[in-house]
């Protein structure tokens, strides 16, 4: 039964890859080529995959389901760490001018 919560969130993920595709047939186009777009598409599974497990850690060992909720509580603040914490400037460019950072 375990298994299919995780296969659920890899479902969930394959599903936002064929947005993608729909996406590339209605005439977006990426500089990215083929392979770069498969290795793209390949790591987002895996760490998909990974931060599922992970989840699933805390969620067998909590004695009740509020438990195992507040685990993920950290887990929310983490986009929110932009260059409020690490200054931009060491970054290269393509990566100092994300839009989670402010300048």
């Amino acid at each position: 039964m375990l298994w299919a919560h995780v296969l659920t969130s890899l479902i969930a993920t394959l599903i936002s890859l064929v947005v993608v595709l729909v996406a590339l047939l209605m005439s977006f186009r990426s500089s990215a080529g083929v392979q770069a777009s498969l290795a793209v598409a390949g790591i987002l599974i895996v760490f998909t995959l990974a931060l599922t497990w992970i989840a699933v850690i805390p969620g067998l060992t909590a004695k009740t389901p509020d438990g195992a909720s507040a685990f993920s509580f950290p887990l929310i603040f983490l986009p929110f760490l932009s260059s409020a914490f690490v200054p931009p400037t060491p970054c290269p460019a393509r990566c100092a001018s994300s839009p989670s950072t402010s300048r």
